[in-house]
């Protein structure tokens, strides 16, 4: 005959089974097998840098082959040429990420471990949106984000543009990291310097064409016109100039 005490003993035994079998492993099982985050490469972007490369290279050897006898072919061979070199370069430096626990791996895209960082090193990060010079609206615009972790002697860039998941290695990257917005607010000073010294020297190289083709008394309205137009670009970088080395004081 079955006691009652033995029901007890039975029903507390199968109890413990069940809290045994739900727990959270211990925190030292969790150390030695962390989640691992591993980047997803855009095939895009790789297929773009390959066929790119090959073909900029080859096109860029032919012409400079013939272009021994022809000297505006041999020109257009040399940036055709060395543009296809930094394709097959930026396919070959192609970063493959994994982050495990406390550490990220970089790898190549042949598997091969090309650094390894620990993420203490790592005390702040920026994260700066761009685009091309596009508008907004149009079908060739591209926007996309860098996001550059910093540390004491250290740094390194990741983009947007390069993985699919990356608001998920973001996410584990940037965990308990501060962000500097001082540093993307200077990045952005310094960005529309360069702005400003390109308009300038458009503007300058229009209106020293527009000199060179002289001005005749009969256009001469026209003329004063089209040399205000071209001096929108001037006064426009000048501003830029301006305004952001005032911004540096």
């Amino acid at each position: 005959m079955v006691s009652y005490e033995n029901i007890s003993y039975f029903w507390l035994w199968c109890k413990w089974r069940h809290v045994a079998s739900t727990s959270p492993l211990p925190a030292s099982k969790i150390m030695d097998n962390p989640k691992v985050i591993r980047s997803k490469i855009k095939i895009s972007q790789i297929v773009i840098l390959g066929v790119g490369g090959i073909i900029s290279t080859l096109c860029g050897v032919y012409l400079i082959s013939i272009g021994i006898d022809i000297f505006t072919q041999f020109i257009l061979g040399i940036p055709l040429f060395s543009f296809g070199i930094y394709c097959m370069y930026c396919l070959i430096n192609y970063d493959i990420l994994n982050i495990k626990g406390k550490e990220l791996v970089i790898k190549s895209i042949f598997g091969k471990t090309k650094k390894i960082i620990l993420l203490q090193e790592f005390n702040s990060y920026t994260e700066i949106l761009k685009e091309n010079a596009k508008s907004p609206g149009h079908l060739a615009n591209m926007q996309w984000k860098d996001l550059t972790l910093l540390g004491q002697n250290i740094s390194y860039k990741i983009s947007s543009s390069t993985y699919t998941n990356y608001p998920e290695l973001r996410e584990s990257l940037t965990n308990g990291l501060k962000r500097n917005k001082n540093l993307e607010k200077e990045w952005e000073r310094k960005n529309s310097l360069k702005l400003g010294y390109g308009f300038v020297l458009t503007g300058l190289i229009l209106i020293g064409i527009f000199f060179r083709n002289g001005i005749a008394f009969n256009e001469i309205i026209s003329s004063i016109l089209l040399f205000g137009v071209l001096l929108i670009p001037i006064v426009s970088g000048s501003y830029l100039i301006l305004k952001n080395n005032n911004a540096s004081r």
